[in-house]
């Protein structure tokens, strides 16, 4: 008796599939695992103070605009992106600790909805609910998710780089690729 792997689903089965799927399908898929990512990132969310590298953002967003590129020029250039977003962050919503957090905690949030669709599109949807549900159980997503650190945008922006490489490799000669 051979035991083989399951392939995964094709593309035409996923697509008639959804189809033949509820309206809300999609919703679903995007809403539970980015609603259960946030409860449990957000959980005791403030009682560990700002750590080394938090007090490293807190210090550099809350320069102006000019200081932080110069800053980027000798130092730290890999999170510029992300010390110019908490920039506009902080300046919005203030530098608390929760305030500080939270966009790592929406990115990470986002990033489970992502790998939903990844898991969606590649095996279809029990499997796509079940992945962004794991994905919100993994400890370190926890972890980097309450750390106000770039750690759950690169998450979040490699999550997007995998789909969008799964819907171009769905369609290889359309004029978009």
């Amino acid at each position: 008796m051979t035991v083989t792997a399951p392939l995964p689903v094709p593309r035409e089965e996923i697509q008639s599939a959804e189809a033949a799927a509820p309206r809300g399908h999609r919703a679903r898929l995007l809403f539970w695992p980015f609603a259960l990512t946030f409860a449990v990132t957000s959980y005791d969310l403030t009682t560990p103070l700002l750590g080394r590298d938090e007090l490293i953002t807190w210090d550099v967003v809350t320069r102006d605009t000019g200081q932080i590129l110069a800053t980027l020029h000798n130092v730290d250039a890999v999170h510029g992106t992300y010390y110019l977003l908490m920039h506009l962050w902080v300046n919005l919503f203030g530098d608390s600790v929760i305030s500080m957090r939270l966009p790592s905690i929406f990115a990470a949030s986002a990033a489970a909805s992502v790998v939903s669709l990844i898991g969606n599109r590649l095996f279809g949807s029990r499997a796509g609910i079940l992945a962004g549900i794991f994905f919100a159980l993994v400890p370190a997503v926890s972890r980097y998710a309450q750390e106000a650190r770039s750690y759950a945008f690169v998450t979040l922006v490699a999550a997007l780089a995998t789909l969008l490489l799964l819907l171009v490799l769905d369609r290889p000669r359309s004029a978009w690729r």
